[in-house]
Parts: structure tokens; C-alpha cells; sequence
């Protein structure tokens, strides 16, 4: 049989599992394939201006998966669905619609092919804004981050970044006094060994900023547009493959919305506390029966953490608090319900928690802000905080974060919770009597 890579993505934005093209974005593949040609030479042409929007959002709609069930890049899984859609628009002589299920079996060829390659060895050169660096390597995820003491010395900067990505990276890169750090990554592509990179620094920074900044506040009579994090990633990242020195054959990566340094995170003697905690968490990482998802919100919140914008901050952390109560597409009512499930006072929360949800909408719906939006993103972070770290630390023995989700689903009275007790055990009862023959 033959192992399915390509995928619809579903309504919110999983892969469709079934082998139907129920979410198929058929009526892109119908224009793509009818603004196509075939010039003289055999090669594709596109007519009109529209088909590069129509042909990424085509593409925004299509996932794949390794056998490991982790998403493939972006950079790699459009290539291969570009691929694709030649190979179809050349099997229909540059005439007609292409059907979807053609495109996916096109597709997932060249995505069994791609995960054929053998891995190379890169390694990614980053900056974090931490005075010291806790250890002498760190694991993280599948990569190895080190601390490079001769800061990018050995590594420089590729000829065409010099000058021309703005002037807060300009600063950056002659005055900043971020840590230097090499992350030891592999892939079958470039793009693939950085964005293993990428998730690794996350993970790591991430972890970092929930432990260390648990509960924490800030509050100024004039705020400013700073981070709620403490440790950011810098704005320039290159990648290097193992045994090459040319730095100008080097791939690099910037923020383009980097505004300015921020303070160096120097937390003393608590650095051994947090790498104490921050390995322990790895440790249940490890462990965890739905690893993959813990990762991926703890990685959603070093980047909620790292947005300068405390508006799209906000938003970005409600979007957590969403998915890490499994309440992604459901009512507000019930992402609330269950954001208050493990809370003492309930109360004063549920106003709270309509404070943001009002504040929520304003921006989405009415896009406004007001001068609390500082203190409206940490308000909000003080509810995924706890959510985060009792998915991490599954005490209730979660097998899926549906599992947890359903958990905070629960009735919070005693007597409420029970009488479903008792329903269940007299449900299973029934359920044995009926299955033995009784």
C-alpha cells in the first residue's frame, strides 16, 4: 500500500484523513490549470497577474506529513506542490482543470522522493538576548545548541546583507550584545535543517520563558512596545552545512519587523533553578504521550512572547489559550468555561476572562485598540500559563490534549462530578453484561 505524505487540510487546518477530496480547494486547481500553457520549448507559462496569489493560496491549503506525522516546511512542501501542478498541466497539454486527486497522487511522488534523500549536517547560526549561556551544550528537540564565545567571528554575515535589511538590523548587527549560539540541526534540505533549528530555539526559549517568567507583570505609566518575553531570538540567522566556509554560500533568514534590541536577560544565580526546571520539563517531553503537540504550544508561546506588537501579542496568546483548551472553532462561552475549570475563585476570573474576550473582539472585529493593551496581554497570558504547564506536566494522565479538553469540559461541583461518576460505572456495567452475553 502505498504510504499517503499529501493532504487537504481540514477546517481547522489539520490534514483530512480520508482519501476523498471533500476539502479539496477545487476550484483553485480549475483556474490554475486553466491559466496555464505550454510555450514552444515545453516549459508551463501562467496568463495573468492573479495566478501567484491564486497559486499560494492553492498551496496554503495542501499539508504534508513525514512518517513521523510532523508537517513538512513550507519552502519544501510548495516546491513540491509546484512540481505537481506542472506535472498535471503537462499531462493535460496545458489545457483544462486539474482534477485533485491527479494533483495529490503527483504530489505525494515527489514527496515520497523528498523523503528519500539522505539528511545532510548544518548547523544554524543564531543570537539570544541572555548574558550568559547556562550550560555547556543544551538538547533541544532533535538539535544541539552550544554557545559560541568568539560571537560570529568565524562566521560572518554573507556579502549581501551588509547594508541593505534596514536600520534597526544594521544596528543590530555593529552594537548588540545578544549571545551567540550554534545549533547543530540536519535535514534533507536547507530548509528543512532550519526549520529543525528553528523548532529546537523555540522549544528552548520558550521553556525558558515559562519558567522564568511565570506570574510575572509589568506595569508603566507610559508603556512601550516591548516584548512580554525576556529571551528573543535576534533578527539574522544563517545556515551553514557542515565542512563548507564560504560564508557567502550561506542561507540566511531575517526579521523584517525587528524594531530594536531588547534588554539582556541576567537572572544570576536562578539561571540554575530555571535549567534545573527547564530540564525536567524535557525530560516529561520525552515521555509525553502527545509530545508533538505539547512542543508545538510551548513554541506558539515563545513566538507570542517575542512579538514587539502587544496587540498581535494578545491575539496570538488567545489563540493559545484556544488551543490548549482544545476549544479551536467552538464557542467562546466554552474556551472560557474551560479556562476557569482549574481555578480557585471563579468569580472574579469569569470577568476577567469576558474583559478579554471583549478586548478580543474589539480588535478582531472593530480593529481598535486602547491604552490597556499591555496590560490586557498579560492578563491573558496569566491564563495560558497554567494551562501550559499542567498540559506539560499531565498529572491527570492525558493521553491527547482531546483528553484534557474533555477534562476541563467536566462539571467543577463535587456532587455534579459525582453523579457522571456513577452514570459511567453503572454505563460501563451495562455495557460488560451486554458484551459477556448476560
Amino acid at each position: 500500500m502505498t504510504r499517503q505524505y499529501v493532504f487537504w487540510k481540514n477546517d481547522i487546518g489539520g490534514a483530512h484523513r480520508a482519501n476523498d477530496d471533500k476539502h479539496a480547494p477545487a476550484h483553485l486547481l480549475k483556474r490554475i490549470g486553466e491559466g496555464s500553457a505550454i510555450d514552444d520549448q515545453g516549459n508551463v507559462v501562467w496568463n495573468g497577474f492573479d495566478q501567484f496569489w491564486i497559486q499560494r493560496a492553492f498551496q496554503s491549503l495542501v499539508t504534508i506529513r513525514s512518517e513521523r506525522e510532523e508537517p513538512l516546511n513550507n519552502e519544501d512542501a510548495s516546491h513540491i506542490c509546484q512540481l505537481a501542478i506542472t506535472d498535471a498541466i503537462k499531462a493535460n497539454n496545458g489545457a483544462g482543470p486539474i482534477n485533485p486527486n491527479t494533483f495529490r497522487k503527483l504530489a505525494n511522488t515527489h514527496a515520497a522522493a523528498f523523503y528519500r534523500r539522505k539528511d545532510k549536517n548544518y548547523f544554524l547560526i543564531a543570537s539570544l538576548s541572555i548574558a550568559s549561556f547556562p550550560a555547556h551544550s543544551i538538547r533541544a528537540g532533535d538539535c544541539t545548541v552550544t554557545h559560541i564565545r568568539s560571537g560570529r567571528q568565524r562566521f560572518p554575515l554573507p556579502i549581501t546583507t551588509r547594508g541593505t535589511l534596514g536600520a534597526a538590523i544594521d544596528a543590530h548587527i555593529a552594537h548588540s550584545k545578544y549571545l551567540h549560539v550554534k545549533v547543530g540541526t540536519f535535514g534533507r534540505s536547507k530548509h528543512e535543517a532550519a526549520n529543525r533549528a528553528f523548532t529546537a530555539l523555540g522549544l528552548l526559549c520558550g521553556t525558558w520563558m515559562l519558567i522564568a517568567k511565570r506570574g510575572s507583570w509589568t506595569i508603566r505609566s507610559h508603556p512601550r512596545h516591548a516584548p512580554l518575553g525576556a529571551i528573543l531570538p535576534g533578527p539574522l540567522f544563517t545556515l551553514h552545512e557542515e565542512g563548507v566556509t564560504n560564508s557567502d554560500d550561506s542561507e540566511f533568514w531575517y526579521e523584517p519587523d525587528y524594531n530594536e534590541d531588547q534588554k539582556l536577560f541576567e537572572p544570576g544565580s536562578a539561571w540554575t533553578a530555571i535549567e534545573r526546571q527547564r530540564r525536567s520539563v524535557f525530560n516529561k517531553l520525552r515521555r509525553h504521550p502527545f509530545k508533538q503537540v505539547a512542543e508545538s504550544l510551548i513554541m506558539r508561546y515563545a513566538a507570542a512572547m517575542a512579538v514587539s506588537n502587544l496587540d498581535v501579542a494578545f491575539l496570538h496568546m488567545w489563540s493559545l489559550l484556544e488551543a490548549v483548551t482544545d476549544t479551536v472553532g467552538a464557542k467562546y462561552d466554552e474556551t472560557i468555561r474551560r479556562a476557569l475549570w482549574p481555578l480557585p475563585d471563579r468569580t472574579v476570573n469569569r470577568d476577567l476572562l469576558q474583559y478579554l474576550r471583549c478586548h478580543r473582539n474589539q480588535l478582531v472585529h472593530a480593529a481598535k485598540s486602547n491604552q490597556g493593551h499591555e496590560q490586557a496581554a498579560y492578563v491573558m497570558k496569566s491564563y495560558v500559563d497554567p494551562h501550559l504547564f499542567a498540559v506539560i506536566n499531565n498529572s491527570n494522565r492525558c493521553n491527547s490534549l482531546a483528553d484534557y479538553g474533555e477534562l476541563l469540559s467536566l462539571p467543577t461541583e463535587a456532587e455534579a462530578l459525582k453523579k457522571r461518576a456513577r452514570v459511567a460505572i453503572r454505563g460501563l456495567k451495562v455495557q460488560s453484561e451486554i458484551k459477556n452475553g448476560e
